[in-house]
């Protein structure tokens, strides 16, 4: 039988970012329904796949559901995930899933999924985490 401390710790949920310059984004989410949290772990990368979570950069936060994240790529697309941190054991509860940035003032955000996200711009759609040009919209 599991003890509570033992129980797995519900991620955030509602994950949204914000791009707020073109080196800085801000990422907002809603609480981990868990009484014991001491902070928050933002994972961010350009291109990483999810299966590749250890290519991902991190930021440490306290238990707040707002954090701004600098040092971007200007006019690249940022692919997002929270993890709470329990006070007890410092455990993480599972990945929040992914939200992404717009391409500041050089792209449109077209479609996403959890392996690749497609723009437009410059008369050119391409996916990105896939590398992968595909041919324009006419």
């Amino acid at each position: 039988m599991r003890s509570a401390a033992a129980a797995a710790i519900p991620m955030p949920s509602n994950v949204h970012v914000r791009r707020t310059s073109p080196t800085t984004m801000e990422v907002t989410w809603d609480p981990s329904a868990y009484n014991g949290i001491a902070g928050y772990r933002i994972y961010y990368s350009e291109l990483a796949l999810p299966s590749d979570m250890d290519q991902w950069r991190i930021v440490d936060v306290g238990p707040y559901t707002v954090a701004e994240v600098s040092g971007l790529e200007p006019h690249s697309a940022y692919a997002v995930r929270v993890r709470a941190k329990s006070v007890v054991d410092a455990r993480l509860s599972n990945f929040s899933d992914i939200a992404y940035t717009n391409r500041l003032n050089q792209g449109l955000l077209l479609y996403c999924r959890q392996d690749f996200i497609c723009l437009y711009g410059k008369n050119k759609l391409w996916c990105e985490a896939q590398q992968t040009p595909l041919p324009a919209a006419t």
